[in-house]
């Protein structure tokens, strides 16, 4: 097996990895390290809260969540340790990490030592290679066979549970001004990953993304 380590990675990481693994250095689009089905972000601990404060962790996140690939985030403590300049509470932050498991399903790992990260990275993509991933169990949600038409249509379209559609829309009225809206999250059920990925889905010119990649194939 081999993995790709993005170009921009820290020589010590690729130092680590290589301990265990054949690395080949290539600029990555999404994650830090990869392998032909599964992605790996890796975030020191001050790189994810300042992810958190800047909202690239929830731009992130929505491109995981679209991607082909079995996506993981992956958190460790510095290499030295430098004290994290907070500006969010630790609510936020392991709030956060609960979101985007639950909201995005994206699997969090944190392991404070960054040599046992690499590891349960490593790991990861091995198995995941070896074909031994099982797609979380989706629940099945009860019937709500008497919502509203629009309601359905909303939470289907969102992924949202009934209850918040119906709040989304008690608020706004409709979808065009769900997306005209600067601020969902002030919705009961209605939090900033959530936001975002709605706004992206009711916002995203998708034909740049596809333009985009069509020509990164040729």
């Amino acid at each position: 097996m081999k993995i790709y380590l993005d170009q921009r990675e820290d020589p010590r990481v690729e130092a680590i990895l290589r301990s265990w693994v054949e690395v080949e250095r290539r600029r990555l689009p999404l994650g830090d390290m990869a392998t032909d089905h599964c992605i790996v972000e890796r975030k020191s601990y001050s790189d994810y809260v300042a992810s958190l404060v800047d909202g690239r962790l929830f731009d992130q996140a929505a491109r995981m969540t679209e991607s082909e690939k079995v996506c993981f985030i992956v958190i460790h403590n510095d290499f030295k340790e430098p004290p994290v300049q907070r500006q969010v509470t630790d609510a936020q932050i392991y709030g956060s990490m609960a979101a985007l498991v639950v909201e995005n399903a994206i699997p969090v790992v944190f392991i404070p030592n960054i040599y046992n990260a690499l590891y349960c990275a490593y790991k990861i993509l091995e198995k995941v290679e070896q074909g031994k991933y099982l797609k979380p169990r989706h629940l099945r949600k009860p019937s709500h066979s008497k919502a509203p038409w629009i309601v359905r249509k909303v939470a289907q379209l969102f992924d949202i549970p009934y209850k918040t559609a119906a709040q989304l829309l008690l608020k706004y009225g409709s979808i065009e001004n769900i997306m005209k809206a600067d601020d969902l999250t002030s919705v009961p059920g209605i939090g900033t990953l959530r936001a975002h990925r709605i706004k992206t889905i009711l916002c995203k010119d998708y034909r740049k993304s596809s333009s985009s990649s069509s020509s990164s194939r040729r």
